[in-house]
């Protein structure tokens, strides 16, 4: 009896296991399948797949720019870095306030901690320190802003989503001042 027990048990531990390898468990995977079945479902509807993933992709990056700024706030040697750290913080903050507001009224899940790409990008940028930090983290909020940009610019022309429509259209001109912003400081450094 106590070996079928325990050939049984053992069974089970393998098929849990080997079930749980195909599955991810990053943040933003999460989100993004809790919405999936959220849709099929029927807890939200179809044609907000597009708007789901702006949202988690928003919320990733806005939380990422928000900590990697926090780190710059204490690493950075130029004022100038420090200060583009300061309006991050403050302006992504607030963004990702509102985001998190409109995704509770919309249905929409969000990653509640910054997803594995980010994660690994904020481990780069915590091991440099000086002039090197200064760089990567300009460096790297110029791509992301870049980036950011084009995502909510098609988000503010395409979205399904009034409200998530709406959002990105109020804050593209704050993104766009940011990347400005970016742009100039990275510009000095040359």
């Amino acid at each position: 009896m106590k070996k079928l027990l325990f050939a049984t048990l053992l069974v089970a531990a393998i098929g849990f296991t080997a079930c749980n390898e195909n599955k991810t468990d990053g943040p933003v995977e999460a989100a993004n399948e809790t919405n999936e079945q959220k849709m099929d479902d029927n807890a939200m509807p179809e044609n907000m797949e597009d708007d789901a993933e702006f949202a988690v992709k928003a919320a990733d990056g806005g939380m990422f720019e928000v900590r990697a700024s926090e780190l710059a706030q204490t690493k950075a040697t130029m004022q100038s870095t420090k200060d583009f750290a300061a309006m991050m913080i403050k302006d992504h903050g607030m963004a990702n306030q509102e985001l998190m507001k409109i995704a509770g009224e919309q249905n929409i899940a969000l990653p509640t901690a910054i997803g594995e790409d980010h994660q690994k990008k904020y481990d780069e940028l915590a091991a440099k320190s000086g002039k090197e930090f200064d760089k990567a983290y300009c460096e790297m909020m110029k791509d992301g802003h870049a980036s950011t940009v084009d995502m909510f610019e098609e988000e503010a022309k395409d979205g399904k989503n009034m409200a998530l429509k709406t959002f990105a259209s109020n804050t593209l001109p704050t993104l766009k001042m940011h990347k400005d912003k970016i742009n100039a400081i990275v510009d000095a450094m040359k």
